[in-house]
């Protein structure tokens, strides 16, 4: 399975999608984040949960999840303060 990437130039107070639903479900295990300014949060349930915060200016951060069937979006982890150059890369890796 190739690497999905996806990005979002400025975070918004609802939640906006990053990487689009595949059908039937990806066997991803890793989510690669990082966001250079303000946290943003990512919900793998297309929007309905708060998954995770990513926080602003770090080193990209790895996350592991399971199988992902719903879109990976993201929102503002503050309401109004809009996180800039977020990107998402969902990823498989084997032992």
């Amino acid at each position: 399975m190739h690497p999905v990437y996806g990005e979002s130039g400025t975070g918004a107070n609802t939640y906006t999608e990053i990487i689009a639903a595949r059908a039937g479900g990806d066997d991803f295990n890793f989510l690669i984040c990082w966001c250079a300014t303000q946290d943003a949060l990512v919900s793998l349930d297309d929007g309905t949960t708060d998954n995770f915060p990513i926080p602003a200016g770090k080193e990209p951060m790895m996350v592991p999840v399971g199988r992902v069937s719903a879109s990976i979006q993201a929102k503002n982890r503050t309401a109004d303060s809009n996180y800039e150059s977020l990107v998402i890369i969902a990823c498989r890796f084997e032992r």
